[in-house]
């Protein structure tokens, strides 16, 4: 999969999903395989077909991980109300999990940012957008205890959120071609 991350990052969504639906075949783990295939169907803007990749890996296994990039593919057919339900449940998922103060909360926070802007709800967008850049800090922060962890954020989650410079696809259109991204 990490390799279907790298084509991701490089703007191959094609690419992306193909390694990925390899990676499934040849029998590497199921949900973190498809994962990694919903995750880059989201890159290409596939949104129906990431979501299903998604509740299906969920189906498999229970995932905060899962449930973050989830939530992003619901916005596609602009679902703000079941998008922000399941932010909200991977973050409190990650809180549980990990505490306030840990990178995956700091993900999960900006995505819930993230999404509750798109929705046009901004004092709360504000206030999710405010917290994670606070926590990122605190973490690493050089008196910060667990600064290792500040490094563990999935690299997928991490290409597909931090990557605004590049232009939206369609919504379960055809994927462009790598030159035009």
């Amino acid at each position: 999969l990490s390799m279907s991350t790298l084509a991701v990052d490089l703007g191959d969504f094609a690419e992306a999903i193909r390694l990925a639906e390899r990676a499934l075949a040849t029998g590497y783990d199921r949900p973190q395989g498809l994962y990694g295939l919903g995750a880059a169907q989201q890159a290409a803007g596939q949104h129906v077909a990431a979501e299903t990749t998604f509740r299906d890996s969920l189906a498999l296994r229970e995932s905060d991980l899962t449930r973050h990039g989830l939530a992003p593919a619901l916005l596609g057919p602009a679902r703000f109300s079941e998008a922000e339900a399941v932010a909200r449940e991977a973050l409190q998922i990650s809180i549980d999990r990990y505490g306030t103060l840990h990178p995956e909360v700091v993900a999960r926070r900006h995505t819930l940012g993230e999404l509750l802007r798109e929705k046009g709800d901004f004092p709360p967008a504000d206030a999710e957008l405010t917290a994670a850049p606070e926590a990122q800090a605190q973490l690493t922060a050089p008196e910060s205890a667990d600064v290792s962890t500040a490094l563990t954020t999935p690299p997928l989650i991490r290409l597909t959120h931090a990557a605004p410079a590049r232009p939206r696809p369609p919504l379960d259109g055809p994927v462009p071609p790598p030159s035009a991204c």
